[in-house]
């Protein structure tokens, strides 16, 4: 009678022990399943300066974690002649080219911090360091080359922007303001005993400008220089998809 008897108690027991051994194994499953799940990654165009400055940055980010991403921004130049280079006086003849490799002018590295918990979506803050390279010109008749400047885009920004998705889409954008980490000067002087109308290029200026020939008379120059300089305000506008 005792052995009949203990067969169902021990067969309880055993239900038991592993009905709660059995709860154990989730969160082992799920600690892995989050240790395998790739990080997401938002690929971007930037059409606004495309279409003003001829110049296509392609914003390539991934997120480190919950607050933080890493952006990293080449930017291929593909307008030789945009709209915003000859405003402000400056005549059609004024070329821009790349000075980094093929058309690449150079890249920018940021650091962003979501300020929502969630990277892609809703407003972040970054840190931006950029390093762009420009080849400037002015040619006269002929399309002989006039004058010739190599001109460096370095600078330390702080961004501020916002971000929508939907689905895969994303759409943002924002302001940056920042400070040039190159003090590039160029003006034209008079040097002694010069013939009437010789002038030669110096750096030695007074003025925050980097001045190219438009004409060779130089009777009218171009600033490379933004009006701000050395401060530096940019725009973006940002279009593409994370996954």
């Amino acid at each position: 009678m005792s052995f009949r008897s203990t067969v169902p108690l021990v067969a309880l027991l055993s239900a038991s022990t592993s009905a709660g051994a059995q709860p154990t194994a989730a969160p082992e499953a799920s600690e892995a399943a989050a240790a395998t799940r790739r990080p997401e990654i938002s690929v971007r165009l930037d059409p606004f300066n495309w279409v003003l400055e001829g110049r296509l940055g392609l914003e390539l980010e991934v997120a480190l974690n919950a607050n933080l991403s890493l952006e990293l921004v080449p930017v291929f130049v593909t307008s030789d002649s945009p709209p915003t280079l000859n405003l402000s006086g400056r005549e059609d003849n004024l070329l821009q080219s790349s000075n980094g490799v093929g058309p690449i002018s150079g890249v920018s590295l940021g650091v962003g911090w979501w300020l929502d918990g969630t990277p892609f979506r809703g407003s972040v803050l970054r840190g931006i360091l950029t390093n762009y390279g420009y080849t400037f010109e002015t040619t006269g008749a002929g399309g002989a080359i006039v004058d010739r400047v190599d001109h460096v885009e370095r600078a330390f920004l702080v961004f501020f922007g916002s971000y929508s998705r939907w689905g895969a889409f994303t759409l943002g954008g924002g302001l940056g303001l920042g400070l040039s980490l190159t003090r590039q000067r160029r003006c034209f002087e008079v040097p002694e005993a010069a013939a009437p109308g010789v002038q030669f290029a110096t750096t030695e200026c007074e003025d925050d400008e980097q001045l190219i020939a438009l004409d060779p008379q130089l009777d009218r120059v171009a600033n490379l220089n933004d009006a701000l300089a050395p401060a530096l305000l940019v725009g973006r506008l940002s279009l593409g998809v994370t996954f």
